[in-house]
């Protein structure tokens, strides 16, 4: 199976919409869940991430969804294991757990970055110098109490 209907399947199942490459949420809601995804151990493209202004950010994954949109979504059949439906039932419900200051969107970005400058970058912080850190890389993310879910859905993923 291509990669592209990977993450076509990935956004249905997350989303319940079909990935529309010309949206940027779209992309931005992609690029995160792909992210958080892998980090929940799936391995669908083995994509490498970066740390780009909206947070963790792979170029392949970014190629890949833009040759999605030559695929008609319903045509897309994909069968994955009941661990992967688990993983993203898991993620489903991270995105219905945000607390209403970020959009669905930021929310992931929140995460997300959250979970790649834990993991990557600061190792060894303790929750409250991540909150630190990622307010001074995303001063735009400026909600005390949502970045704290963020970080307790982070430490749910270790």
């Amino acid at each position: 199976m291509r990669n592209e209907a990977i993450l076509q399947w990935i956004y249905q199942g997350v989303f319940e919409s079909f990935l529309d490459y010309n949206k940027f949420q779209h992309r931005l809601n992609t690029q995160k869940a792909v992210y958080l995804l892998q980090s929940m151990g799936l391995n669908f493209g083995n994509y490498h991430y970066g740390w780009y202004k909206h947070g963790p950010y792979s170029q392949s994954v970014q190629d890949d969804a833009y040759h999605a949109l030559n695929i008609d979504p319903e045509t897309i059949e994909v069968n994955f294991s009941d661990y992967a439906k688990g993983c993203i039932s898991r993620l489903k419900k991270y995105i219905s757990d945000n607390p209403g200051s970020y959009n669905d969107s930021t929310w992931l970005e929140a995460i997300a970055s959250a979970h790649f400058l834990h993991k990557f970058t600061y190792p060894t912080y303790n929750k409250q110098q991540l909150l630190e850190e990622l307010k001074r890389r995303k001063p735009h993310l400026a909600d005390d109490n949502s970045n704290e879910l963020a970080l307790e859905i982070v430490w749910d993923l270790h």
